[in-house]
C-alpha cells in the first residue's frame, strides 16, 4: 500500500466520520416529537417522515462508502499476503543456495587441505 492509497483511505474514513456526525446530529433533531427551534411549532408527521427518509439515505450512502473502504482494505491485505508469500519463497530459495554454497566451500577446503 503506497502513500496515495493511504491518503485515499484516510479521506474515505474522514468522510465516513463526517457522515456519522451528520447522521447523529440529524437523528437528534428528528427523534421524538421535537419542537422546531425557531417557531416552537411541532413537526408534522410528513416532515418527520421526510427527515427520517433523508437520514436513512445518508446511512445507506455511508454503508456503501464503508463497504468500499473495506473492499479496498481487503484487496490491499490480499496483495500484501501475496507479496509476503513471494518473499518467503525467495528467502527459502536463497537459504537453500547458501547451504549448497557452504557445502561446496567445505568440500573445496577439504580438497586443498588434503594436498
Amino acid at each position: 500500500m503506497d502513500t496515495e492509497d493511504l491518503n485515499n483511505l484516510a479521506q474515505a474514513t474522514a468522510a465516513i466520520v463526517d457522515a456519522l456526525t451528520t447522521i447523529n446530529a440529524e437523528g437528534k433533531q428528528t427523534d421524538g416529537d421535537q419542537q422546531q427551534p425557531r417557531t416552537g411549532q411541532r413537526k408534522t408527521t410528513a416532515e418527520r417522515v421526510r427527515a427520517l427518509e433523508a437520514r436513512n439515505t445518508l446511512i445507506l450512502n455511508l454503508l456503501d462508502k464503508t463497504a468500499d473502504v473495506i473492499h479496498e482494505l481487503t484487496e490491499q491485505t490480499l496483495e500484501q499476503g501475496r507479496m509476503i508469500d513471494h518473499l518467503s519463497a525467495v528467502v527459502v530459495s536463497q537459504d537453500r543456495e547458501i547451504t549448497a554454497l557452504k557445502k561446496a566451500a567445505a568440500k573445496m577446503s577439504k580438497k586443498h587441505k588434503g594436498k
